[in-house]
């Protein structure tokens, strides 16, 4: 992304009002992430206060650009920081039920057919 671009949509971000934010502009910003530090910025700044802000956290980090992907991590981040429900994480609210990431990319809720969070379905291949 050239400076001058990148200069553009700081300075958006900072002037637009959430309240004015909706659906679609959320998903015109994330077709323009084209950098970590962007992505992070617009989601602290504007996207975390739109109305949309708790739906889209959920829907992006289920998507496969990493960058969107990136920025529902950063939206669910920013609520659960600032908005006073946040410890239910809307689950039964009316919104998305969030499953928090492992580490190592797998979801920690329980899949089907075993007890434990994360766990396989299936047993390991030998050597692995």
């Amino acid at each position: 992304m050239g400076q001058r671009r990148a200069r553009g949509a700081d300075l958006a971000s900072l002037l637009d009002d959430p309240a004015l934010v909706d659906g679609a502009q959320f998903e015109r910003w994330a077709a323009g992430f084209e950098s970590w530090d962007l992505c992070d910025q617009v989601c602290q700044i504007l996207l975390r206060y739109a109305a949309p802000a708790w739906t889209k956290a959920a829907e992006w980090t289920a998507r496969p650009e990493p960058l969107v992907k990136r920025a529902g991590l950063t939206l669910m981040a920013g609520l659960a920081v600032a908005d006073k429900k946040a410890e239910q994480l809307r689950a039964g609210g009316g919104g998305a039920r969030w499953v928090a990431p492992t580490p190592c990319g797998r979801s920690a809720a329980p899949r089907s057919g075993s007890g434990s969070p994360g766990a396989p379905d299936r047993a390991p291949t030998a050597g692995r």
